[in-house]
């Protein structure tokens, strides 16, 4: 019983406490990634430009590979939901499907097609 409340209490500090803190790290290394390259994901250049210490960086992360990995696991959730709901608030399956075929296929190859290979 404690331990699952425990566990509950563990997840509720990340998700009301921590989750926000980080989300302007993940926002600018996404949108840094996109235009430089692992190049554009300098630590202290990011932490100067969202205005947070570069401490809660590693605080949250641990080290760059770690960040990495937590920066393509937030795209993908956050493109993921975005398809999903973009495709379900249409009115009929037609325009379910034809919105779920231009998110899935046009817009990730343009998206591919624009952010170089590393």
């Amino acid at each position: 019983m404690y331990g699952k409340l425990s566990f509950y209490s563990k997840l509720l500090s990340i998700l009301l406490y921590e989750q926000p803190r980080l989300v302007p790290w993940l926002k600018v290394g996404i949108k840094r990634f996109a235009a430089d390259g692992l190049e554009g994901l300098n630590i202290n250049e990011i932490s100067a430009e969202i205005k947070i210490s570069k401490t809660s960086f590693y605080h949250f992360f641990g080290s760059k590979q770690e960040y990495i990995n937590e920066l393509f696991e937030h795209w993908l959730q956050e493109g993921t939901i975005n398809i999903i709901k973009d495709a379900f608030l249409n009115d009929n399956a037609k325009s379910t499907n034809n919105t779920l075929f231009r998110k899935v296929i046009f817009d990730n190859y343009q998206r591919d097609i624009s952010i170089p290979a590393y």
